[in-house]
């Protein structure tokens, strides 16, 4: 009795090792390293695998061929380390990588003693990226895998990816936005001023740009934008949302391109001063350039009085000087005057007057680091300064 469960739980085993061995098997083909266009760093890597082998596997040698995209990719070197194929090393005859036809990349090894076992890839080999971003390197499995006849897994079944590859941009301080006149006086209201911005874009020819202006206050407004006279620049879209946020899509062809922007004083204080801040990013998800150059252009509005004095207009004009961390207004020749101090976003920060005699002077010393507006004025006349603590 004893002797028939035995025999019947050998054929139970031998019939469960049957099925097993029989079942589809899967051989893996990873890129297990993403490609950056934008390094001198161009190398792919691939592995091969069918899982972790054990010794009741009996894997004794392979024989596999990757095939690939010859456009794109230029396979160069076996990495054996970390791989069964390291295990299965004898002399110089495996494991062994041949590159020689174009378009297959076949790699194989044996062992003539222990079989082979662990959990790592059959094999890794390098090569070169050459291919641009968005490209990505095909591979394929267009023949079987030959593994030797005592070998217990099928392998059937191939599940392969492809090479990717992304793109790191470079932030570059020399690439972006700039005013060609950075600080301007309005002195009346509902008054429109033009102003030219300049768009530096080294790096990123041909690429679609997205230009966004936007004044930081609601008494100045974006009136238009729109290019100068460039053959080498095409606005492909204009949008105006609620906000009064002008966004521009456009390509050019010129390291630098041309726009002009109009904008509208709305004032009613005697003075304030307002900014319209932009910003250039690029819409091409493979570009190696990031804009860093960055400008605010400052609008002050300082309204003047409608009945100015023969003797304003003769005593000329005033000056404001930075002198250490003291702002002058020079040349007021005894008249009143007032200093005003607006900060980056043209907010009032100070507001000094100054009687008829006395030295019209603010200390900025205890200001927080930033960029300040300083405007100056003395009856009808006025100047205008950027600066910091």
């Amino acid at each position: 009795m004893h002797d028939v469960i035995r025999i019947a739980l050998i054929l139970l085993a031998t019939l469960v090792a049957s099925s097993i061995s029989k079942a589809d098997d899967t051989l893996k083909v990873r890129s297990i390293r993403l490609v950056d266009v934008c390094s001198q760093e161009r190398t792919f890597v691939i592995t091969a695998s069918v899982g972790e082998i054990f010794s009741s596997d009996s894997l004794l040698s392979f024989d596999i061929t990757i095939n690939y995209d010859t456009a794109v990719l230029r396979p160069t070197t076996g990495l054996p380390s970390g791989t069964m194929a390291e295990l299965m090393k004898y002399g110089d005859f495996s494991p062994y990588y041949n590159f020689q036809v174009p378009g297959e990349m076949r790699v194989g090894a044996f062992t003539i003693s222990t079989p082979a076992r662990g959990n790592r890839p059959l094999f890794a080999l390098g090569g070169t990226f050459r291919g641009t971003c968005p490209d990505t390197g095909r591979l394929g499995v267009f023949f079987a895998p030959e593994f030797n006849p005592e070998f217990k897994k099928m392998v059937t079944v191939y599940d392969v990816n492809y090479v990717h590859t992304t793109a790191t941009p470079t932030t570059r301080n020399n690439v972006g936005l700039t005013w060609a006149q950075r600080n301007n006086v309005i002195s009346h209201p509902d008054t429109v001023l033009e102003h030219e911005l300049l768009v530096h874009a080294s790096g990123l020819i041909g690429d679609s740009l997205l230009l966004t202006l936007e004044s930081q206050r609601e008494d100045l407004e974006i009136d238009t934008v729109a290019t100068q006279a460039q053959d080498g620049t095409n606005i492909l879209n204009i949008t105006r949302n609620e906000t009064g946020q002008y966004t521009v899509v456009f390509t050019t062809s010129d390291s630098v391109a041309n726009f002009t922007v109009r904008t509208r004083s709305t004032y009613r204080l005697d003075s304030t001063v307002s900014s319209v801040w932009g910003t250039l990013t690029t819409r091409n998800t493979c570009s190696c350039v990031r804009p860093g150059k960055v400008d605010t252009l400052f609008v002050t509005a300082v309204r003047t009085d409608t009945t100015t004095s023969t003797t304003d207009i003769q005593e000329g004009s005033v000056k404001l000087r930075k002198i250490n961390e003291i702002i002058e207004l020079q040349g007021v020749l005894g008249s009143s005057a007032t200093i005003e101090v607006f900060g980056i976003e043209g907010n009032l920060i100070q507001r000094h007057h100054f009687t008829p005699g006395s030295n019209p002077a603010v200390s900025l010393t205890n200001f927080p680091t930033g960029m300040y507006f300083i405007v100056g004025r003395s009856g009808s006349r006025f100047d205008t300064i950027v600066t910091t603590p």
